[in-house]
Order: structure tokens, then C-alpha cells, then sequence
């Protein structure tokens, strides 16, 4: 399956931008304290299940790893990511 859309120029694992990680599961926004430029929405669906969507604002790709890396240790389902464009 290819992306809707490809970068039209190199992305370097460096470059600041901004991204949407969306899980499965109510993430607590005691988070916020913990990551900078951080926003977190929570949508409740059928079945008794919430899908959390985490906005990073301005961030390279080692702090979505991070990210990434503590939502897995939660327990938390990855849902997708999603590089929205440079901050």
C-alpha cells in the first residue's frame, strides 16, 4: 500500500515538523507534563473504546521514537502516524 502523498523533497530524520500519532486507548494528559508541544484529544467510539490522537507541534524524529517508545511501554496500541508537514 503507498502513502497517499510522498515529500517532494528529502526529509532528514532532523528536521522539525509537525506529527499526529493516533492510539488506541484514553491517553492520560498528565502527558502534557512530561512532552513539550504536545496537544491530546480523546474520541470515544463504539464498543466501549477510545482512540486517542497525540499532536506533536514541533518535533524531530528522535522525540516521536520517544513518543513512540513510551506509548508502547504503557500498553498502548499504535493506530498510525502521521508526518504532517514542517513546523
Amino acid at each position: 500500500m503507498m502513502p497517499a502523498e510522498l515529500p517532494r523533497r528529502r526529509v532528514r530524520a532532523d528536521e522539525r515538523a509537525m506529527y499526529l500519532i493516533r492510539v488506541v486507548g484514553d491517553v492520560d494528559v498528565r502527558w502534557l507534563d512530561y512532552f513539550s508541544d504536545l496537544s491530546i484529544a480523546v474520541v470515544a467510539i463504539p464498543d466501549n473504546v477510545s482512540i486517542s490522537t497525540l499532536c506533536t507541534h514541533n518535533s524531530d524524529q528522535a522525540e516521536i521514537v520517544g513518543i513512540l517508545n513510551s506509548l508502547y511501554q504503557y500498553g498502548y496500541p499504535l493506530i498510525s502516524l502521521q508526518r504532517i508537514g514542517d513546523a
